[in-house]
């Protein structure tokens, strides 16, 4: 909670939450009240990253979008393993971004159709699913882009200046292209906005090479 508040500023309206054990094999998920939390983050200190990104939740902005693409869970996916890296030097990180960009190659190839989404639509095609992995790389990609200082300064600026009102995924990226003091153009159009994320998946490209690309 202090590294969180550190990064995102204070929560508003927030009167502590409680956290539940819930059987494996339950979502886990967080609400303003409290969190479920299935029993294998309790028993593995190894599972703590499950409970990262259900905390993360609380720094969320409500999301307007009539059938919203839950990109909050992309950045959630991003947030536990950048804080299990900090707390508990796990190292995981780019393991496991690497890994959501196998799981979105191998999504791809089984649903072509996907590819023709970007990602601010997962929502209306109902494919909101995908927001966890691709979601997950595209803020891994934007942080190695921009660097963690500003990374964490453009979320909390969001965050602080929508949490009253609540934004729509495209409002999200406006504010962090009109905040950010790097040209975000290209990766928007392709992680957001579009669908060159598809052919990024799709060519095997690893993280350093994006990361290249949108500098």
């Amino acid at each position: 909670m202090a590294l969180y508040t550190r990064w995102f500023g204070s929560l508003h309206q927030s009167k502590g939450f409680t956290v539940i054990e819930i059987p494996d094999g339950y979502g886990s998920q967080a609400d303003v009240s409290s969190i479920l939390q299935t029993s294998g983050a309790f028993k593995d200190k190894k599972q703590m990253h499950q409970v990262y990104h259900e905390v993360s939740h609380q720094w969320n902005v409500h999301d307007t979008d009539e059938l919203p693409p839950r990109w909050n869970e992309g950045l959630a996916s991003f947030i536990e393993w950048r804080v299990a890296d900090l707390l508990d030097s796990t190292n995981q990180l780019d393991y496991v971004s690497n890994w959501y960009a196998s799981e979105i190659k191998k999504d791809l190839e089984t649903y072509l159709e996907r590819a023709l989404v970007a990602p601010v639509d997962f929502g209306t095609k109902q494919i909101e699913g995908m927001s966890y992995t691709v979601g997950g790389v595209a803020f891994r990609i934007l942080w190695g882009v921009v660097g963690e200082d500003e990374f964490m300064r453009l979320l909390k600026g969001f965050y602080q200046s929508k949490v009253a009102t609540g934004a729509t995924a495209r409002e999200f990226v406006s504010y962090i292209s009109q905040n950010s003091k790097h040209d975000l153009t290209r990766y928007v159009n392709d992680w957001w906005l579009g669908t060159g994320w598809a052919e990024q998946m799709k060519a095997g490209k690893s993280l350093a090479e994006m990361e290249k690309e949108y500098r």
